[in-house]
Protein backbone atom coordinates (compact mmCIF):
# COMPACT_ATOMS: atom_id res chain seq x y z
CA UNK A 1 0.00 0.00 0.00
CA UNK A 2 1.30 3.50 -1.11
CA UNK A 3 1.57 5.80 1.72
CA UNK A 4 -1.14 8.98 1.56
CA UNK A 5 -1.85 12.13 3.89
CA UNK A 6 -5.20 13.03 4.24
CA UNK A 7 -6.57 16.40 6.07
CA UNK A 8 -9.75 16.97 8.25
CA UNK A 9 -11.34 19.49 7.56
CA UNK A 10 -10.74 19.46 3.63
CA UNK A 11 -8.40 21.26 1.72
CA UNK A 12 -10.81 24.71 0.76
CA UNK A 13 -12.17 24.32 4.23
CA UNK A 14 -9.53 25.34 6.43
CA UNK A 15 -9.29 28.89 7.89
CA UNK A 16 -6.04 30.12 8.64
CA UNK A 17 -5.41 30.59 12.59
CA UNK A 18 -9.33 29.59 13.09
CA UNK A 19 -9.39 26.02 12.00
CA UNK A 20 -7.88 23.00 14.12
CA UNK A 21 -7.00 20.59 12.14
CA UNK A 22 -6.21 16.27 11.98
CA UNK A 23 -3.42 15.51 9.68
CA UNK A 24 -3.57 11.65 9.19
CA UNK A 25 -0.91 9.29 7.57
CA UNK A 26 -2.32 6.12 6.28
CA UNK A 27 -0.13 3.07 4.39
CA UNK A 28 3.37 4.47 5.28
CA UNK A 29 6.08 1.61 5.91
CA UNK A 30 6.44 0.44 9.10
CA UNK A 31 8.78 -1.66 11.65
CA UNK A 32 7.36 -4.58 11.55
CA UNK A 33 9.42 -8.07 10.93
CA UNK A 34 7.93 -8.00 6.87
CA UNK A 35 9.26 -4.59 6.00
CA UNK A 36 12.34 -4.11 8.89
CA UNK A 37 14.89 -6.22 10.23
CA UNK A 38 15.71 -5.04 13.87
CA UNK A 39 18.26 -7.25 14.49
CA UNK A 40 20.33 -5.40 10.81
CA UNK A 41 20.80 -2.45 13.13
CA UNK A 42 22.69 -0.19 12.86
CA UNK A 43 23.24 -1.22 9.11
CA UNK A 44 19.11 -1.19 8.88
CA UNK A 45 17.43 1.90 10.59
CA UNK A 46 14.10 2.23 11.68
CA UNK A 47 11.46 3.86 9.70
CA UNK A 48 10.78 7.08 11.43
CA UNK A 49 8.98 9.85 10.05
CA UNK A 50 8.18 14.03 10.10
CA UNK A 51 5.04 15.73 8.51
CA UNK A 52 6.18 19.06 7.17
CA UNK A 53 3.78 22.04 6.37
CA UNK A 54 5.38 24.26 3.71
CA UNK A 55 3.71 27.72 2.43
CA UNK A 56 6.98 29.43 1.29
CA UNK A 57 9.07 26.59 0.42
CA UNK A 58 10.45 26.60 4.32
CA UNK A 59 9.49 24.12 6.90
CA UNK A 60 6.92 26.33 8.31
CA UNK A 61 4.80 23.80 10.51
CA UNK A 62 7.45 20.87 11.46
CA UNK A 63 5.15 17.59 13.47
CA UNK A 64 7.97 15.73 16.34
CA UNK A 65 9.41 12.93 14.86
CA UNK A 66 7.46 9.40 14.75
CA UNK A 67 6.99 6.22 13.37
CA UNK A 68 3.82 4.97 12.00
CA UNK A 69 1.65 1.94 13.74
CA UNK A 70 1.16 -1.62 12.89
CA UNK A 71 -1.16 -0.47 10.28
CA UNK A 72 1.23 2.68 8.62
CA UNK A 73 -0.99 5.43 10.93
CA UNK A 74 -0.24 7.90 12.46
CA UNK A 75 -2.28 11.33 13.49
CA UNK A 76 -1.15 14.96 14.10
CA UNK A 77 -3.88 16.60 15.82
CA UNK A 78 -4.76 20.07 16.30
CA UNK A 79 -2.43 22.21 13.58
CA UNK A 80 -3.28 25.39 13.06
CA UNK A 81 -2.20 27.26 9.69
CA UNK A 82 -0.53 30.79 10.59
CA UNK A 83 -1.46 32.05 7.36
CA UNK A 84 -3.65 31.64 4.11
CA UNK A 85 -2.66 30.24 0.82
CA UNK A 86 -1.48 27.09 -1.05
CA UNK A 87 0.27 24.77 1.62
CA UNK A 88 2.04 21.39 0.92
CA UNK A 89 2.22 18.76 3.36
CA UNK A 90 5.36 16.84 2.75
CA UNK A 91 5.83 13.33 4.57
CA UNK A 92 9.40 13.13 5.04
CA UNK A 93 11.26 9.73 5.68
CA UNK A 94 13.80 10.83 8.30
CA UNK A 95 16.58 8.22 7.29
CA UNK A 96 17.55 10.62 4.01
CA UNK A 97 15.02 13.49 4.13
CA UNK A 98 13.35 11.80 1.34
CA UNK A 99 9.45 13.14 0.08
CA UNK A 100 7.37 9.77 0.72
CA UNK A 101 3.83 11.53 -0.33
CA UNK A 102 2.50 15.23 -0.33
CA UNK A 103 -0.79 16.47 -0.13
CA UNK A 104 -1.75 20.02 -1.23
CA UNK A 105 -4.08 22.05 1.03
CA UNK A 106 -5.63 25.41 0.52
CA UNK A 107 -6.29 27.30 3.49
CA UNK A 108 -8.65 30.54 3.47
Amino acid sequence: MAASIAIVPASGSVISVVSACRVTVSGASTNDITTYNPVAIPSEEAFTYRLVGSLTGQRDLVSAEFQVGSTGHWVWDNIIFPAAGAWTIYLIDQSDDSVTTTLAVTVS
